[in-house]
């Protein structure tokens, strides 16, 4: 129920929000402070998250300063700055979860403030990111941060852009991946065919693209994936597992249907909306291997792209079929943290009986 609840308070909040200051010009501390309400439950609730995923108990002795040597500087240094100041265990969670919730404003920041609220919709219902932070925490502060420094590549600010990548990739060396926006010239020369083409093929990797056809592609992996390789730990997900990412499929391909027809975009739009399909497809590809798969998934926040864009459209001039979309993903999210909950869909609080 406290995932729902968010969802609705994030959402209305952030609505009202933008229809209520979208004629004034905010600066970045004043868009800061409009949001500030949502991202403060959402770093009590992530923060107070107790045994929640498969990850929780290493990620305690990790903020207790256990075994540290083996991960990344950044995240290395940001637990041991907390430990100096005292601030250890369960109260690190709450550090991180302000940090990436930051560059997440940041994102957010450069969106038009009427749509935000489509964007955290999005964020919640579709990306699964919300949720997913509460085990995979290192992956998700990276794709915070690492989805600010391609905003910045995308508008022709690469250095900056470059150095954002690199602290991401101080967090999980997954972040590197970010560095394949180098390559916007190629992504740029994608039409709406090809687009649709890249997504039909991705779907069809999804099903065939498996753990066994990696021992022929193991000069292309990571040192770390190839030992989860060697031991058998890459393992297929199952079909029903996949379903729930192939449910949002539809949507990507009504968005392509309109992109070049109906969908007003600007440069840095029709940028963001090619990298998207990109993302999407990148994400589905790998969708067969559990293990492999989470490297693809720091390109989420990017692969909504198209969906704001479309979900906007709608929104804009076809309230019907918006109200349709918006029940569709709010209904599946529903399904997910109601009706069939199950690790991090399944909360449990340090608050006790509060929340």
């Amino acid at each position: 129920m406290v995932y729902f609840l968010n969802l609705i308070y994030s959402v209305v909040d952030s609505y009202l929000i933008g229809k209520f200051t979208y004629r004034a010009h905010l600066s970045g501390s004043a868009f800061g402070l409009l949001l500030l309400p949502i991202f403060i439950v959402w770093i009590l609730i992530c923060g107070g998250q107790d045994n929640v995923g498969t990850d929780y108990p290493a990620y305690i002795r990790l903020f207790n300063g256990e075994s540290l040597d083996r991960y990344e500087p950044g995240f290395v240094f940001i637990v041991n700055a907390c430990l100096s100041f005292g601030i250890k265990g369960q109260a690190i969670y709450f550090v991180f979860y302000a940090i990436g919730f930051f560059f997440l404003g940041l994102v957010l920041r450069r969106i038009d403030i009427k749509y935000v609220f489509i964007f955290i919709l999005l964020y919640i219902s579709v990306s699964g990111l919300f949720n997913n932070q509460l085990n995979i925490l290192r992956q998700v502060i990276t794709t915070y941060i690492g989805s600010y420094g391609v905003l910045l590549m995308l508008d022709n600010k690469k250095f900056r852009g470059s150095i954002i990548i690199l602290l991401a990739s101080s967090i999980h060396f997954c972040g590197l991946l970010f560095f394949l926006f180098f390559l916007n010239r190629i992504v740029a020369a994608l039409n709406k065919r090809r687009m649709i083409l890249c997504v039909l093929c991705a779907l069809i990797l999804s099903f065939v693209f498996t753990s066994e056809m990696l021992n022929h592609l193991d000069f292309l992996i990571p040192n770390i994936y190839i030992k989860f390789l060697n031991s058998g730990a890459i393992e297929s997900r199952s079909f029903i597992l996949k379903i729930t990412k192939y449910l949002f499929v539809p949507l990507y391909l009504a968005a392509l249907f309109k992109y070049d027809k109906d969908l007003v975009l600007s440069s840095t739009e029709q940028k963001l909306f090619k990298w998207g399909i990109v993302s999407l497809c990148l994400r589905l590809s790998l969708l067969n291997m559990t293990i492999i798969s989470r490297a693809s998934d720091v390109f989420l926040i990017v692969s909504l792209y198209p969906l704001l864009y479309y979900f906007r459209y709608l929104y804009l001039k076809h309230k019907r079929r918006w109200g349709l979309a918006v029940c569709y993903v709010v209904g599946l999210y529903f399904a997910k943290v109601l009706l069939f909950p199950s690790a991090e869909y399944s909360y449990q609080s340090i608050y006790g009986n509060f929340i």
